[in-house]
């Protein structure tokens, strides 16, 4: 093949690459925090513009390595889970709002600096199509919530209604839960 016959091929192949590994999108948080003993939800949600899955109910997770697929949830093979993850681990999915959060239950001090990462219909899309490994989630556990800070806005005077926001990581332990 000459020179310029094979600069065409790499060239071509590239853009093959390039444009279905656009088809896909798979959007979470790149960190989250945890409070040991409560009960964590990371939220992801995916969308395509093509290589439609066939089962997009079908949301595996699994635990970022160099190798090997080390699962974290799987609904067809849940023996195979990790023993680290064995019976903690539930997903929320929806095909139709194309939903793959996963929740882990009750958060351990193991769960910290884990990086995680979901595959949607593992069997049908291949890494060919999206490189799920790509877009991945580390925990971070603590052992205490962040103290909560109010914000006032606009102009405080007795006798007005004001608006108020709140912000706080909102945390519920299961002992908490469970004891009522």
């Amino acid at each position: 093949m000459s020179g310029f016959g094979e600069f065409f091929l790499h060239f071509y192949i590239l853009g093959c690459i390039f444009c279905s590994s656009g088809a896909w999108r798979v959007t979470m948080p790149r960190n989250i925090k945890a409070l040991k003993g409560s009960c964590l939800v990371i939220p992801c949600s995916y969308d395509y513009s093509k290589y439609p899955p066939k089962r997009p109910d079908r949301i595996v997770w699994y635990k970022y390595e160099s190798s090997g697929y080390p699962l974290v949830y799987d609904n067809w093979y849940p023996g195979n889970v990790l023993d680290q993850f064995k019976g903690r681990t539930h997903v929320s999915s929806s095909s139709y709002n194309r939903q793959c959060s996963l929740m882990i239950e009750p958060v351990t001090w193991s769960d910290h600096s884990q990086t995680l990462y979901p595959w949607v219909d593992p069997e049908n899309v291949g890494k060919g199509t999206y490189r799920f490994f790509d877009t991945t989630v580390t925990i971070e556990v603590v052992g205490t919530a962040d103290k909560p800070v109010i914000d006032i806005f606009g102009i405080k005077k007795v006798g007005e209604l004001h608006f108020r926001a709140d912000y706080q990581l909102y945390f519920r332990r299961i002992s908490e839960r469970t004891s009522k």
